[in-house]
């Protein structure tokens, strides 16, 4: 169910780029539940873990870390992807997922975009202030 929602908004090694054989994000999500499941053995609790991967847009010019969060209920056997974090250089978003809610799950290609857009807000952002400084004063730059 969870590969299903990532492969129709385009999460496969070959959609996003990744340079990866095909099925290794899959492959990477049952050692999170293999993992997950080992650590609850003996005290029952929903245990938590990651999987990460890599997508290369603007023909590779850009490459997005895709970070995707899930939840395991190992006794009621149910999985939860609960977020998905996404950093391009410097600039990071998250989507919290709401229990398998497939409709809030954004497509790959539109996280890259809202990506880039906050990044060209940002440049825009320093742009005006730098044309907003008196002649000869320095150019106080904010942190990012």
């Amino acid at each position: 169910m969870h590969t299903d929602w990532l492969i129709s908004k385009g999460y496969t090694e070959r959609m996003l780029e990744s340079g990866e054989p095909d099925g290794r994000l899959k492959e990477r999500i049952k050692e999170g539940i293999t993992q997950a499941v080992q650590n609850t053995i003996w005290i029952y609790r929903l245990e938590e873990f990651d999987v990460e991967t890599v997508g290369r847009f603007k023909e590779k010019e850009d490459t997005v870390v895709f970070r995707f969060s899930y939840q395991l209920d190992p006794a009621g056997g149910r999985l939860w992807l609960t977020s998905i974090k996404a950093n391009l250089d410097a600039t990071s978003l998250e989507y919290l997922i709401e229990r398998n809610t497939p409709g809030q799950l954004p497509a790959a290609s539109t996280v890259h975009k809202q990506l880039l857009a906050i990044q060209q807000n940002a440049l825009l952002s320093r742009l005006y202030r730098e044309t907003q400084q008196p002649p000869g004063e320095p150019v106080k730059k904010k942190k990012m």
